[in-house]
């Protein structure tokens, strides 16, 4: 049935949708009872939608707490095991299984949604203005309770130079994008070009937006529909996040070449060009100071935005904590860029 005439339905008759809610989890203990009190704190009715949750082999004591709430909300509330562990397998999981709903959601374990999040994903997916909706996605921010670590690394994600062709920038009103995170889905769209792309451990999320686009249906953010991201709680596990980002985006590369735009390379570009003009630099002292100066330079820029920010926000811990996470940021993403090249498919 064309969009358009499901809308007009839709508008004659409140249950013409109903949308599945994935949380595909692994070792979510210290957020999932938040995340679930979220989902069912939503404003949308609660006979429109249902929560299923994928559970990647928890060691810690997520899923007591996931079945305290199965005992409570058995007709509202699903589990599901996946053996593989990581996201895309889950949500496939979790799709596959799904006889009931005309949308997809998801929602990771560590993310807070704000009490209208699915209502006005749900009110702006109706509203799109396109024949071929593929979906409509979210914005997301730090929740009030964030470290001051993961307040850093969002303000690092919202400069140009920590957040290029990431979903982490911030947006004012509602656009047509190339990707966007915690999108709403249509489930037709998903089910053409082949669900989740279960190669990808990390980059899931990117690859299936890319592949709904290449079958030509459109994808928008939509400002309204917030959700509160727990960031990573340690400069060493910021860094093994990055690398597995640099990672993931270097078998993007090879896997979908064309998906990739320039400003993905640009980490990779300036890092191998500042080491290779360094290692000419041993040889002549001309080239020594001209990488002297760039590294000024972009050391400078850093501290820039830490100032800036730190100015803006009225908080001190940005001067310090910025140019380390960007610096964390640049160099783990270009090693694992470069790993990635070489790596062969994601281990189990």
């Amino acid at each position: 049935m064309p969009l358009l005439t499901q809308i007009e339905e839709h508008n004659n008759n409140k249950s013409a949708y109903f949308i599945s809610v994935i949380v595909a989890i692994k070792n979510e203990e210290h957020y999932i009872q938040k995340c679930l009190e979220s989902l069912l704190n939503q404003t949308f009715s609660k006979k429109s939608f249902q929560i299923i949750i994928v559970d990647g082999g928890s060691t810690d004591n997520t899923l007591h707490i996931v079945e305290r709430y199965l005992e409570k909300y058995p007709e509202f509330i699903s589990l599901h095991h996946n053996p593989k562990q990581w996201q895309a397998v889950g949500r496939n999981i979790a799709i596959r299984n799904d006889k009931k709903s005309d949308l997809i959601t998801y929602i990771d374990g560590h993310c807070i949604a704000e009490p209208h999040w699915l209502e006005n994903l749900y009110n702006s997916f109706l509203e799109s203005d396109s024949n071929q909706l593929g979906g409509v996605g979210s914005i997301h921010y730090s929740p009030d309770d964030e470290s001051i670590l993961g307040k850093s690394i969002e303000q690092v994600f919202s400069t140009p130079i920590g957040g290029f062709g990431s979903s982490y920038q911030p947006e004012k009103k509602k656009r047509q994008v190339q990707t966007a995170p915690f999108v709403l889905y249509s489930k037709s769209a998903l089910k053409d070009v082949g669900y989740y792309d279960e190669d990808m451990k990390i980059g899931e999320d990117y690859t299936l937006n890319y592949k709904l686009q290449k079958k030509k249906y459109s994808l928008y953010v939509e400002p309204k529909a917030i959700v509160y991201y727990y960031k990573k709680q340690s400069l060493p596990a910021f860094f093994q996040q990055m690398l597995n980002y640099g990672i993931a985006k270097a078998m993007i590369v090879k896997k979908y070449p064309s998906s990739l735009s320039f400003f993905h390379f640009l980490p990779i570009i300036f890092s191998f060009a500042f080491i290779f003009l360094a290692f000419i630099g041993m040889f002549m002292p001309v080239i020594f100071f001209f990488v002297i100066f760039l590294f000024i330079i972009y050391i400078s820029i850093l501290f820039y935005y830490a100032l800036l920010t730190s100015i803006t926000k009225k908080q001190f811990y940005f001067c310090y904590l910025m140019p380390c996470i960007f610096v964390l940021q640049h160099v783990g993403y270009s090693i694992g860029f470069l790993k990635g090249l070489f790596k062969k498919s994601w281990e189990i």
